[in-house]
């Protein structure tokens, strides 16, 4: 280990790296799209492997989590119930005391074609200026500055920013990158960037029933972009992003949000991702904090009971033996504490309650640059971590 590991850095692999003296190594996968903590007893081994040096091996468990996509083939992929990566018994504590951000969550833009009934974005969504070509120079010097292991590119809907592919090209080499799209315009032209760049689809799908899917995620019909509104589906959207994706080789996963309507669609969900191909899929239980009558409603009419939730999770953890091959995380998020660092598209940066409304400005005194010490004073350093790498207290159990 070198003091370079603590700055994130790219190796031969084409995996990104960077040391946390208190946990471990983190890395970050473009082919998969995952982060994974390596154990510290296993870093030597794990970084001299993914600098390519001649008779060295890993563990199998390293190996067929962080070897896929240029070690070994995907079909070989195990990624097991976490993210965590050593012997479960090595694993004894975990100090979250990360110094730098994980992951940071760019908001690139405010215009998207769909208005899901839950959007966690709705308030910078048109209430913020669009960034100019400047600005996305600016925001992402500013991003790069906190050392994130990966960005995401998100919104709205990103693929409507003119500045994507500049977006991309600031981030490439210095950071991992992964789209957050719901599908609708994803056409080869990305596909061709993303390949270029090693950037990660990450598409959006909520219920294989097309009239469930379509009524969460409905589409503005006076806003959508050379897309035929008369025949427009947001579930077929997806669906044929997705398809492209896979056709194309292009890594993607699928993230599905659980509410009330869909929970026990998730089993078929599940098997339909399967038999396509899909190797990746989170699911989000969503929840607000029932702190105002808003909140409270809303948790009415989408917040997954716990019988329902209970059983469901027990269906799907029985079927993940037919899902061979697929990696599949359920996260259950407290909103009790801020687990995720945003940037806006005016470059202020902003947490929020994981599933809750509203944003919370970071630094008034310094909106663009808070300091570190200020973003952990918001963002829980160990929920932070669960967020990307599942809860270990959790899951080590299982």
């Amino acid at each position: 280990m070198t003091k370079q590991d603590n700055k994130v850095r790219q190796t031969k692999s084409g995996l990104f790296i960077r040391l946390d003296e208190a946990v471990g190594l983190l890395v970050y996968s473009p082919y998969s799209g995952l982060i994974f903590l390596v154990h510290p007893e296993d870093i030597r081994d794990t970084l001299l492997w993914l600098e390519k040096s001649d008779g060295v091996s890993p563990s199998e468990m390293i190996t067929k989590a962080l070897g896929v996509g240029w070690k070994i083939n995907s079909c070989d992929a195990s990624f097991g119930a976490t993210h965590y990566l050593g012997d479960r018994e090595k694993w004894d504590r975990f100090p979250w005391t990360t110094h730098f951000p994980i992951l940071i969550n760019w908001f690139l833009t405010g215009k998207c074609p769909l208005s899901c009934q839950y959007c966690d974005a709705v308030d910078l969504m048109g209430t913020r200026p669009e960034p100019t070509e400047e600005d996305v120079r600016r925001i992402a010097a500013s991003i790069l500055a906190y050392n994130p292991l990966a960005v995401v590119l998100t919104g709205g809907e990103p693929l409507e920013s003119q500045y994507l592919e500049e977006c991309i090209k600031l981030l490439y080499g210095q950071t991992g990158m992964l789209v957050d799209t719901n599908g609708l315009y994803l056409d080869k032209r990305h596909i061709e960037l993303f390949k270029k760049y090693n950037v990660v689809v990450r598409i959006s799908l909520d219920s294989p029933i097309p009239d469930v899917n379509d009524r969460l995620r409905c589409v503005r019909r006076n806003g959508a972009k050379e897309v035929e509104t008369r025949t427009m589906s947001s579930l077929q959207k997806a669906l044929n992003a997705l398809c492209l994706c896979l056709d194309e080789c292009v890594p993607v996963s699928v993230q599905t949000v659980a509410t009330y309507q869909t929970i026990h669609d998730l089993s078929a969900l599940g098997d339909r991702l399967y038999k396509l191909g899909v190797q990746f899929w989170r699911v989000h239980l969503v929840a607000l904090p029932p702190d105002n009558d808003m909140n409270r409603e809303f948790n009415r009419q989408h917040r997954v009971p716990k019988e329902s939730r209970d059983h469901t999770l027990n269906e799907v953890i029985r079927l993940r033996r037919r899902w061979n091959g697929m990696d599949f995380q359920l996260v259950e998020d407290d909103v009790s504490r801020n687990a995720v660092v945003i940037v806006a598209t005016d470059g202020e940066y902003l947490t929020e309650s994981n599933t809750g409304h509203g944003k919370i400005l970071i630094d008034p005194n310094s909106p663009k640059a808070p300091s570190l010490d200020r973003i952990f004073n918001f963002v829980s350093p160990d929920h932070h971590a669960y967020r990307y790498l599942g809860d270990p207290d959790i899951q080590l159990r299982g």
